[in-house]
């Protein structure tokens, strides 16, 4: 069930109206977008302005700190200001339009290549901000790699001057384009996405309104601003997995389609007696936490979690043993081989003592071993079935299956995850 956050809006009650929401619009009616350039933006996945003001950038360029023109240094990437004073251009091979700018230290030769509509934009008397590596080859010189113009009192620039977003280049949208159109759509949508925490949340947790924070994952006046932004617009995707987690299960236990398993609990002493050892408080809790989901006639759907060497594992055994006491069969699916045959043997460990048959489904087996479990898994002759993703291939059927097991392990790193 894919959830939005328009959806989680609505469903929070933040959303009053049924208006269309500003993270609907599609990304061509952004100021300076149009059709040809939404087709650009669509092929990066940028459809809606939702879309442009979570496109986040991959990392940031800090141009704030502008060096006077004496005081740049050869070798590096700098950020200096100045009013052009002479304009040429050089046309044998590669062409380069050239400015030269002073800002009453020194002068400087600004270089573009191959950017003709320069010739139209740039004069004399023109005041520039210009990014990119220095050079001396006589004379002092810079490569423009990103410049802007500035009229009057202008310092709201975008390219140069600030802490600058940085996002890959694309096949006609450069980092350049794609700043401006997400800084239009800033300008135009922001204060109209809905903010989805209460001012008491965003307080105890210390974040950033959600408008703030999406003109500062863009925009940021300080790098701990940038982080700050990350840092709230994170909160917002794990409570928006949350919540639709949370929908998701309301709408299960509305649904009479579970397997309602006879409440036997001598199921559950037997396992446990079985056990060398006796469970710790907390694997009993859980234990009987899902031996109680599992007599409710709503599917189960829980998540199990806890450090390496907490129990999950027995845990995890104990609830297909109560499948399996049910009547019906169980699976178990670990992200490698390596990992889903440790599991085969250490369930069947713990099972075979009561009677469980437990068999292996891996793509690495053999054409007839894997071909046997899978007629057993058909037939009912195999209990609990432990296997990689081969157990989700067409050819695998089982005759009774009442509870799938996910070790997702490779999610939560060196910290396995029931679910």
């Amino acid at each position: 069930m894919a959830t939005s956050r328009r959806t989680v809006a609505v469903a929070a009650g933040q959303a009053r109206s049924t208006s269309r929401s500003p993270l609907d619009v599609p990304a061509q009616y952004v100021k300076g977008v149009g059709p040809a350039r939404a087709v650009q933006l669509a092929r990066l996945g940028l459809r809606t302005v939702e879309d442009l003001l979570y496109h986040a950038p991959h990392r940031y360029e800090d141009r704030s700190h502008l060096a006077s023109i004496a005081s740049l240094v050869p070798g590096q990437k700098q950020t200096t200001e100045g009013v052009v004073l002479a304009l040429s251009e050089k046309r044998h091979g590669a062409y380069q339009f050239v400015a030269a700018l002073s800002d009453n230290t020194a002068v400087l030769q600004a270089i573009w290549f191959g950017q003709r509509y320069l010739r139209r934009v740039i004069r004399r008397g023109t005041r520039l901000i210009v990014h990119g590596k220095i050079e001396r080859a006589g004379r002092l010189q810079m490569v423009v790699e990103e410049f802007e113009i500035l009229t009057g009192d202008d310092t709201d620039t975008l390219h140069t001057g600030r802490i600058v977003p940085m996002h890959p280049a694309t096949e006609g949208l450069s980092p350049r384009v794609l700043r401006t159109i997400i800084a239009q759509a800033l300008s135009q949508y922001r204060d109209g996405v809905p903010e989805l925490l209460s001012p008491a949340i965003r307080h105890r947790h210390d974040l950033l309104p959600l408008g703030e924070a999406l003109r500062a994952i863009h925009f940021p006046t300080s790098l701990q601003e940038a982080d700050a932004a990350h840092r709230r617009l994170a909160f917002d995707e794990l409570l928006i997995l949350q919540l639709g987690v949370l929908m998701r299960r309301q709408a299960l236990q509305t649904i009479d389609k579970g397997i309602r398993y006879a409440g036997d609990g001598d199921l559950l002493h037997r396992f446990i007696g079985a056990l060398p050892y006796a469970p710790t408080r907390a694997q009993r809790r859980v234990l009987d936490e899902i031996a109680a989901d599992l007599r409710r006639p709503a599917p189960m759907n829980r998540l199990l979690h806890g450090d390496v060497g907490s129990g999950k594992t027995v845990v995890a055994a104990a609830a297909l043993w109560l499948c399996v006491g049910g009547g019906y069969q169980g699976a178990l699916m670990a992200p490698t081989e390596i990992l889903a045959e440790q599991h085969y043997l250490t369930f069947r460990r713990l099972l075979a003592p009561l009677g469980v048959r437990v068999g292996l489904v891996t793509g690495g087996a053999a054409k007839r071993e894997r071909e046997h479990v899978r007629d057993a898994l058909r037939a009912g002759d195999v209990d609990v079935a432990i296997g990689t993703h081969a157990l989700l291939e067409g050819g695998v059927t089982f005759g009774r299956l009442g509870l799938v097991v996910v070790d997702e392990q490779h999610k939560f790193g060196t910290q396995t995850s029931w679910s």
